[in-house]
């Protein structure tokens, strides 16, 4: 258990070894670097990308899965933290018509002709013009409160079309994130979550816990739709598009990857 309360999380690496498909320029981002994401993931996989981003899946599963000592394994798991943003960001703004489609198909083309590397040279230039435009866009005038309220009326709309209609109330009547400051909200989360009322052991006998996953394909087409990606941009639309276009051996590898996941056999880094 000591090794999971405060593992030391790799860092970007300077000096690394160039290699011919730019699979290891992953050691210069650090895993926070690759598990966190700066810009919004599209909602859906696009129709003409959806079998090409389930190939890229399972393709970084399977490096996993061969990685044969520790510096592979972390690289690996850097690119499968990475996937989503790196090939399923939402496109840059203000472009030609058309252009974001373009976006996409250079990221995808760079998978399907082996240059990983380019992936994250992409990554870095978009990165580098969001962080500009949210600069620039600090300095603006304020949004008038009738500009507000029609870009929440577009997404209740939106929510209310897919049939979420309790994701679009929530939307309109939520008033944001609560400061801790405020005794009031400090004294909510202190009812939800109650002192301990039994004390951590220190240790505990290690065991497996899962040994197989007979509905994960059902699992992954079943995933509820409209939940939040998180700070790395994985949704649940992703992953039911992957379970639709995979195949009995891609199967397999997701279910091996669940399972060390499960029972603890992924470096502690990764928890």
């Amino acid at each position: 258990m000591i090794p999971f309360l405060d593992p030391i999380v790799p860092g970007p690496l300077t000096d690394i070894n160039e290699d011919a498909d730019g699979w290891g320029s992953i050691d210069t981002f650090g895993a926070w670097e690759c598990a966190s994401s700066k810009m919004i993931p599209l909602e859906e996989v696009p129709g003409p990308f959806r079998n090409a981003w389930s190939n890229a899946l399972s393709t970084v599963l399977r490096k996993i899965q061969q990685a044969g000592c520790d510096e592979e394994i972390t690289r690996a798991l850097k690119w499968f933290l990475a996937l989503p943003k790196l090939l399923l960001r939402a496109p840059k703004r203000g472009g030609r018509k058309g252009q974001g489609t373009g976006e996409l198909a250079a990221r995808f083309e760079a998978v399907r002709i082996g240059n990983w590397g380019l992936l994250l040279q992409f990554l870095k230039k978009d990165e580098e013009t969001y962080l500009r435009r949210q600069a620039n866009r600090s300095t603006e005038t304020p949004l008038n409160s009738i500009e507000e309220k029609a870009k929440l009326r577009k997404v209740a709309l939106t929510l209310i079309s897919k049939g979420q209609v309790g994701r679009a109330r929530r939307r309109i009547v939520s008033h944001g994130v609560a400061p801790m400051s405020n005794t009031v909200v400090k004294d909510a989360m202190q009812s939800k979550y109650p002192p301990r009322s039994h004390d951590m052991p220190h240790s505990v006998q290690r065991g497996i816990c899962v040994e197989s996953l007979p509905c994960l394909k059902i699992t992954m087409l079943n995933l509820e739709s409209g939940v939040a990606a998180g700070f790395g941009g994985l949704r649940n639309e992703h992953l039911r598009c992957a379970a639709q276009h995979w195949d009995d051996n891609d199967f397999c590898v997701m279910e091996e990857f669940s399972i060390k996941y499960l029972n603890g056999n992924l470096p502690p880094w990764f928890y």
